[in-house]
């Protein structure tokens, strides 16, 4: 009985086996995860292997199966990549310069980047949905940061500096760190920094319309925005004429600094529906005319601004403007004003002075967790105490 029990179970482990392999050379080779590409040694007609590379970054997005990693070895990449394949990820390898992403698929990952395009309106672009751009630096591109439409995309970490080199050029666009104009919702711009150094033309922190809907729910937190230009730079949120709703608008515990002096509006809230601002922290913006304040509200349909902090070089407090439980600073105190380190000294009155923004914000913009005292602290960065 025994010997019996025992054939028999050999006879079905051998069919198993059989079947098993026919099953597996009928789905073809088993796709490996990992992909390398390396402008030096790579070549396109190679299979994409950490022994054989691929050449270019537009080689691994047109070939690569869902799920797969793309490691891109250190090296200049003369292309403006056309992603619109989805569940991707691209992670530089030291320093990797190229000439920017247009990510029309959806759920990719792109890190580490080094881009500058100067033919390019833009340094990243994004169409799909669920995407997310981290530690990517973005410079001297023909006008703007980036481009984002879609929805649940997601912006880390990400630095952008010198966008428009106007010798280049000979129109005067409105240059810009971040910029929709729809369809664009569900979306988190987080930690970046940007250090907008352009001092003629019209240059922008954020422009928001509405050309094409929905546009709503876009949270800006924790980010540090820098405004180089002597003349009128804010954060834009901006239905025009015969546009549809601009809904959900947030900006939370950033830093926002006119580094010149004299800067008007840090945000402008132009016929919003939902425009909430609170916890930021203002840097010589609020000059000019009295009814230009650091925040300008122009035909809003329900808004939040409370618990933001402004600092102004002159020392002299604005007439108006000033919302309910906004910090008004004789002296701001923190590590560095003049090299733009904004992280508040232990005397600082932006210390324990902002609103609970827990539903939004877990950390700060150096992922410090939020609060570290009693309250938020106003700006991108908490407080941590020896």
């Amino acid at each position: 009985m025994s010997f019996s029990l025992t054939s028999r179970f050999l006879k079905h482990l051998a069919l198993f086996l059989v079947l098993t392999t026919s099953l597996l050379s009928c789905s073809g080779p088993i796709k490996q995860a990992y992909y390398y590409i390396d402008a030096q040694k790579g070549s396109d007609s190679n299979p994409g292997s950490q022994d054989k590379p691929w050449k270019s970054i537009q080689k691994a997005a047109d070939r690569l199966p869902a799920g797969a990693t793309a490691f891109v070895q250190a090296g200049t990449y003369p292309e403006l990549v056309l992603l619109t394949k989805s569940k991707l990820s691209f992670i530089a390898v030291g320093q990797v310069y190229m000439n920017g992403f247009f990510v029309e698929g959806d759920n990719n990952l792109v890190r580490g980047f080094i881009i500058s395009n100067p033919d390019s309106d833009f340094g990243l672009r994004v169409s799909g949905d669920n995407n997310v751009f981290e530690k990517n630096e973005i410079s001297n591109t023909k006008q703007d940061g980036v481009w984002f439409f879609g929805a649940g995309n997601r912006f880390t970490s990400n630095y952008i500096h010198d966008i428009l080199d106007r010798s280049l050029i000979t129109d005067d666009p409105h240059v810009d760190c971040f910029q929709t104009w729809g369809p664009a919702e569900n979306i988190t711009i987080e930690k970046n920094l940007c250090d907008h150094t352009s001092t003629t033309g019209s240059n922008q922190i954020v422009q928001i319309s509405n050309e094409n809907s929905p546009v709503r729910n876009i949270v800006f937190k924790n980010n540090v925005f820098i405004m180089h230009s002597p003349g009128y730079s804010p954060m834009n949120f901006h239905r025009q004429d015969g546009q549809d709703v601009i809904s959900e608008m947030y900006v939370i515990n950033n830093t926002i600094v006119h580094a010149n002096g004299g800067g008007k509006s840090g945000i402008r809230f132009s016929n919003i529906t939902g425009a909430y601002a609170f916890n930021n922290l203002f840097v010589d913006y609020g000059y000019g005319e009295a009814d230009i304040p650091y925040i300008l509200i122009e035909g809003q349909t329900g808004y939040q601004l409370s618990n933001n902090a402004l600092y102004k070089s002159d020392h002299i407090r604005p007439n108006s403007g000033m919302y309910a439980q906004d910090t008004w600073l004789d002296e701001l105190r923190v590590t560095d004003l003049p090299g733009h380190d904004f992280h508040p000294q232990s005397v600082s009155p932006i210390i324990n002075a902002g609103m609970d923004a827990s539903q939004w914000i877990l950390d700060d913009f150096d992922g410090i967790k939020r609060p570290q005292g009693n309250a938020f602290d106003i700006g991108a960065f908490e407080f941590v105490g020896k």
